[in-house]
């Protein structure tokens, strides 16, 4: 059991500092309950009187007993320097014959109030402890075993009570000294605490930043790794045609894997502050283009079928980064869908102008998520990867760096899924995404 840790049930710490010194008023409290005991026999042995002993223990007790009553370490403090003032001023008035007892016991209060009340508090009981005891002192001159010479020669009590006063004074201004050093080094302390603290939460952000970057060239660069890898087994000698087009989809693998490195780094200078990132009007068109491009061999593989459902093409520009939004955006969606469709199936993708919005749909009919996986999709720290109809396998990142994204740009995303396993007969998923677009009167020039 903490003993003392027991009273601390009801009481309020505002900080650590506090509870340190709570911990000393516990620890002499109960040294004050301890010593007590050898008190009370040393007394008996002496005939003595045992008043200043019940007064000790009562006063200790009475201050443990505060904590839990009062649940306030201001009052505790204020009760324990009560408790033991009376207990001095009992010691003093009882054992008037031990010498020196009134110039200890004072400074050694003086010191203590300072450190747990504070300086302006600290200075009250400074105050209230000469003027309690000094009476006390002054009126029995006897107090002090120290000759009957000095005595009578001189004027005991004044030379007394300035004495008291004095020592109470340099005990306060020594205490007082003490307390503003060790609170000019708590500041300090508190300073650099707070400077580490800056430091620690913006290398976290560095480092979170980092991992964002390495998961988008990790994430992004898959696909075209795919196209590379699947299309490089058809460049055979005796096949020219089929070389050629291999060679040709290899070559545009690649250049696109060089644009999602440049695009990387440009988002890296983005989030060091060292550039702006370049939004401007980009055909949802061409976005729709590459990722034909970027999956024909999935769907091939697949048997699936990209369906586009969209007026005029003139209103599908939206404002955005090109090479984030084909890479990390559409074709993550586009990935999602190929990856939960059952074989045969179809990828839906509409787009549409909403006055100065254009709303952009991409809708699979596949297996769809349950609510929990759905509300937490967009959560890098929370796991939603799950197997494909085909077995596919995936890392978690999309959808974070997708959402990511979609905030550079000043857009929207959001989600609406059905599982097949709750919805057997209207199961898929959808996303929607919002964006800037493009104003009337800036189309013109456009490619």
């Amino acid at each position: 059991m903490n003993l003392l840790r027991i009273w601390y049930s009801n009481i309020k710490i505002k900080d650590l500092n506090e509870e340190t010194k709570l911990n000393f008023i516990i620890v002499l409290s109960y040294i004050y309950i301890l010593m007590a005991v050898p008190y009370f026999i040393t007394n008996s042995q002496m005939n003595l009187s045992q008043v200043p002993s019940i007064v000790q223990l009562l006063s200790g007790l009475g201050t443990l007993v505060s904590i839990r009553l009062f649940g306030s370490y201001r009052t505790t403090a204020h009760m324990f320097m009560a408790a033991s003032l009376f207990t001095v001023s009992i010691v003093v008035f009882v054992y008037h014959h031990f010498p020196y007892t009134v110039l200890f016991w004072g400074p050694v209060l003086a010191v203590v109030s300072v450190y747990i009340v504070g300086l302006r508090w600290g200075g009250f009981w400074s105050v209230v402890i000469v003027l309690t005891l000094i009476p006390i002192l002054l009126g029995d001159p006897t107090s002090f075993t120290v000759g009957k010479e000095l005595i009578e020669g001189t004027n005991f009590r004044i030379v007394a009570g300035v004495t008291l006063a004095m020592t109470m004074a340099s005990a306060y201004m020594a205490s007082y000294l003490f307390q503003r050093t060790i609170s000019r080094l708590s500041d300090r302390l508190a300073h650099s605490n707070a400077v580490l603290k800056e430091q620690h939460q913006m290398l976290e952000q560095s480092m979170k930043e980092k991992q964002t970057l390495v998961s988008i060239v990790c994430h992004d660069i898959a696909s075209p790794l795919m196209i590379i890898a699947h299309r490089a087994g058809y460049a055979k000698p005796e096949n020219v045609e089929e070389t050629r087009d291999s060679l040709a989809r290899i070559r545009k693998a690649s250049d696109l894997i060089a644009s999602i490195i440049d695009n990387v780094r440009t988002f890296e200078a983005v989030q060091a502050g060292k550039m702006e990132l370049a939004l401007q009007p980009i055909s949802l068109i061409n976005i729709f283009q590459n990722a034909e491009f970027v999956f024909k061999e999935r769907l091939a593989e697949k048997n699936l079928k990209l369906k586009y459902e969209y007026e005029n093409p003139e209103d599908l520009y939206v404002i955005a980064e090109e090479s984030s939004l084909s890479n990390s955006v559409f074709n993550n969606l586009i990935s999602n869908a190929i990856k939960f469709s059952e074989p045969g199936a179809d990828i839906v993708v509409s787009a549409k102008r909403v006055k100065n919005s254009v709303v952009l749909e991409v809708r699979d009919f596949g297996i769809g998520m349950p609510e929990n996986i759905a509300a937490n999709l967009f959560k890098s720290n929370v796991k939603t990867t799950r197997k494909g109809t085909s077995g596919e396998s995936g890392t978690g990142f999309g959808m974070p760096i997708t959402r990511a994204m979609m905030e550079k740009y000043g857009g929207k995303i959001e989600v609406q899924s059905k599982d097949k396993q709750s919805h057997p007969d209207d199961h898929g998923t959808k996303f929607i995404l919002s964006f800037h677009g493009e104003e009337d009167e800036k189309k013109q020039g456009k490619p």
